[in-house]
C-alpha cells in the first residue's frame, strides 16, 4: 500500500526511511526539508510500520497521471 509518513524530527527523515527500507518497504521519496517520506509498505499494514520517529502515516490516495 502506498503511504505518506511524517516524521517527528525532520532531521531524522533519512534514518527513519532507512529503517522502513530495512523492514521491506519501498521508499519513493524522502523530503528532508518537510520531514515527509513516501513509499510502499509492501506486505505490511500501515499500523505495523508506524515505527519510532514517525508522527503520522496514512494511505496515499492521490491520483497521478497514468494511474
Amino acid at each position: 500500500m502506498k503511504f505518506i509518513a511524517v516524521v517527528h524530527n525532520k532531521t531524522q527523515a533519512g534514518k527513519v526511511a532507512a529503517a522502513l527500507k530495512a523492514m521491506g518497504c519501498q521508499i519513493d521519496q524522502v523530503l528532508k526539508t518537510t520531514g515527509v517520506i513516501t513509499g510502499d509498505s509492501g506486505p505490511h499494514k500501515l499500523a505495523d510500520i508506524k515505527i519510532d520517529g514517525i508522527k503520522s502515516i496514512e494511505a496515499d490516495g492521490s491520483k497521478r497521471a497514468g494511474n
